[in-house]
């Protein structure tokens, strides 16, 4: 079965139709031996021609005539190579695949590879971050999936892949205080030097916005960078979620978090602009910066701060409709315990001052509006 396939953006193995305004491929749907094909074609006639060999690869192989195929790695590089159309991942994948071979010392044949071969690359990998280790084997595995569709004499060609383990650190974690907070957006605010580019100082201010809103609803850098005062309707707040698609109504955020969407965090500038912007707002404030530095901070760590305040006031499945997880577990992960959570817990355990020693510090004026607040928290 062949099935027509529009839409509206250009995508891999796809052509424009001038008569119908879209984006076409052609995707089959055929069983042959036991196995699933479900690839997609530019046209119908390639994907027709596709249907025939894989009739005719599965006649042979019934008949015990199916010959190897003798394709090497270098052959199937080039081939996908010269299908990739961005220049900056064409470049990458010409670096990838022949550190793989380097790595490997020969040119195998494509049959031959397995999955040892790319754990060798993985080990030869040990100084760079696991995150870019895996964006090039994710380069890579492009390549070898459409190995059959290239050469259709590898038809039934699979090789398991595998992933670099993350080095999460501890220090990631680290919650920001609200104390902290201010005095990171206020150097963000006011860090501007003489020479700096006027689009980068239009910058700060939204961006100062941006991080004080994150930090408090706990959304992550892109959800608060897409978010219009359109999206506020009727009291709640819509965050679409990048990474899952959904949409998160929150309800009931504070005064001051509207205020700051009305005023917007549109940045003529760039994510890696805005990054610099807060590490140096950072620095100037005494606080360490990156995720893999002691007590280092990074923009994320006003997710896991407000998840940490959320879980001290209430519980977990109450707060994951906040922060947009789908196990709790996760929210258990974003929580951390702090020097305040703790003075709490042993005070609500063993007790603090009561009802009647407040009244009478109150009454001799000994104590101060903020002690009293904060025992009011605590009762």
């Amino acid at each position: 079965m062949i099935e027509t396939l529009t839409q509206s953006r250009r995508t891999a193995n796809s052509r424009y139709d001038p008569v119908k305004k879209c984006y076409i491929s052609y995707r089959v749907d055929v069983r042959a031996g036991g196995k699933r094909y479900r690839n997609k074609f530019a046209t119908k006639r390639e994907a027709e021609s596709f249907i025939e060999r894989v009739k005719a690869k599965h006649r042979e192989e019934r008949a015990g005539l199916s010959p190897r195929s003798d394709t090497r790695c270098t052959e199937l590089f080039a081939k996908h190579c010269a299908h990739i159309r961005n220049t900056k991942e064409r470049i990458r994948f010409r670096r990838v695949s022949g550190d793989f071979l380097s790595i490997i010392g020969y040119d195998p044949r494509v049959a031959d590879v397995t999955r040892q071969m790319f754990l060798s690359y993985v080990a030869n990998r040990q100084d760079v971050k696991p995150e870019t280790v895996n964006r090039e084997l994710t380069s890579l595995s492009a390549a070898f999936k459409r190995a059959e569709q290239y050469f259709p004499s590898l038809d039934g060609f699979n090789v398991k892949i595998p992933r670099a383990k993350s080095r999460k650190t501890h220090q990631y974690k680290r919650v920001i205080t609200e104390a902290e907070m201010i005095a990171i957006c206020n150097a963000v605010r006011t860090g501007r030097t003489w020479k700096e580019h006027a689009q980068r100082t239009e910058a700060r201010e939204p961006f100062a916005r941006m991080f004080e809103f994150a930090w408090m609803l706990g959304l992550r850098f892109g959800e608060v960078r897409s978010l219009t005062i359109e999206d506020y309707q009727d009291g709640i707040l819509h965050v679409r979620r990048p990474k899952t698609g959904i949409v998160t109504p929150l309800a009931h955020i504070p005064p001051r978090a509207v205020e700051l969407l009305r005023e917007g965090f549109h940045t003529p500038t760039s994510d890696h602009t805005l990054t610099a912007i807060l590490k140096e707002a950072c620095k100037s404030v005494g606080i360490p910066y990156g995720r893999d530095t002691t007590g280092g901070i990074t923009f994320h760590n006003t997710r896991h701060s407000f998840t940490t305040r959320l879980i001290a006031v209430t519980d977990l499945a109450t707060a994951r409709s906040f922060t947009g997880h789908s196990d709790s577990q996760m929210v258990a992960y974003y929580s951390h315990a702090t020097a305040e959570s703790q003075r709490a817990a042993m005070e609500a355990l063993y007790g603090g001052d009561d009802l009647r020693k407040i009244y009478d510090k109150i009454r001799a004026n000994e104590m101060d509006f903020e002690t009293f607040k904060r025992l009011c928290k605590l009762h």
